[in-house]
């Protein structure tokens, strides 16, 4: 092998294992190759399929305190859920499984190979998030957890056991530097 072979060589494989440790990168614009854009970014069960070919996908009709929903999953072989999308309906018109495109209401990421484009990760705390995106993100209440975030990427936290869902703050997250549970697009997820 000539040592030009051998550098190129290297140099591709190089490239393919820094690609492959990239993994997939939520921003406010993408979820890895699924485009987040339009007015509203749009998905579909065929479309999922085609840009996430070496994961198992499923879409659905769910329900829910909210109106009937579609609902999509992308999971790895092994069965491990790794985002999952919804695009909620109205009470006058119950959804039905369609192959059209739907908007996406919420984008929920839900497992730690996913990190977003601050390098964030489910299980990082809530320290992680200010040395990385500052103190000034809104925060709120969910039904169980606290939301924090803003510019359409925002954390699910696992609050303590002595916290009360409706009157967590800001403060009490920091204190206790609560674990993320989810990362969200472009809201926070109520949970």
């Amino acid at each position: 092998m000539s040592t030009k072979t051998a550098v190129f060589l290297a140099l591709s494989l190089a490239v393919s294992a820094a690609s492959a440790d990239k993994g997939l990168v939520l921003s406010p614009t993408a979820l890895g190759p699924l485009p987040l854009t339009g007015k509203p970014a749009k998905v579909s069960e065929a479309k999922l399929k085609s840009l996430f070919p070496q994961y198992g996908v499923k879409y659905e009709i769910h329900s829910g305190d909210s109106p009937d929903f579609h609902y999509f999953e992308v999971s790895t072989p092994k069965g491990e859920v790794l985002f999952t999308i919804q695009s909620f309906g109205t009470w006058e018109s119950p959804p039905t499984k369609t192959t059209a495109e739907v908007p996406i209401s919420l984008l929920q990421i839900r497992s730690k190979e996913i990190k977003d484009v601050y390098g964030l990760r489910i299980g990082d705390r809530v320290k992680d998030i200010i040395a990385k995106r500052g103190k000034d993100l809104k925060f709120g209440a969910g039904h169980f957890d606290a939301l924090m975030g803003d510019g359409e990427i925002y954390y699910s936290l696992v609050p303590g056991p002595a916290y009360n869902a409706e009157n967590l703050t800001k403060e009490d997250a920091i204190e206790g530097n609560w674990q993320i549970r989810s990362i969200s697009w472009p809201e926070g997820a109520w949970e």
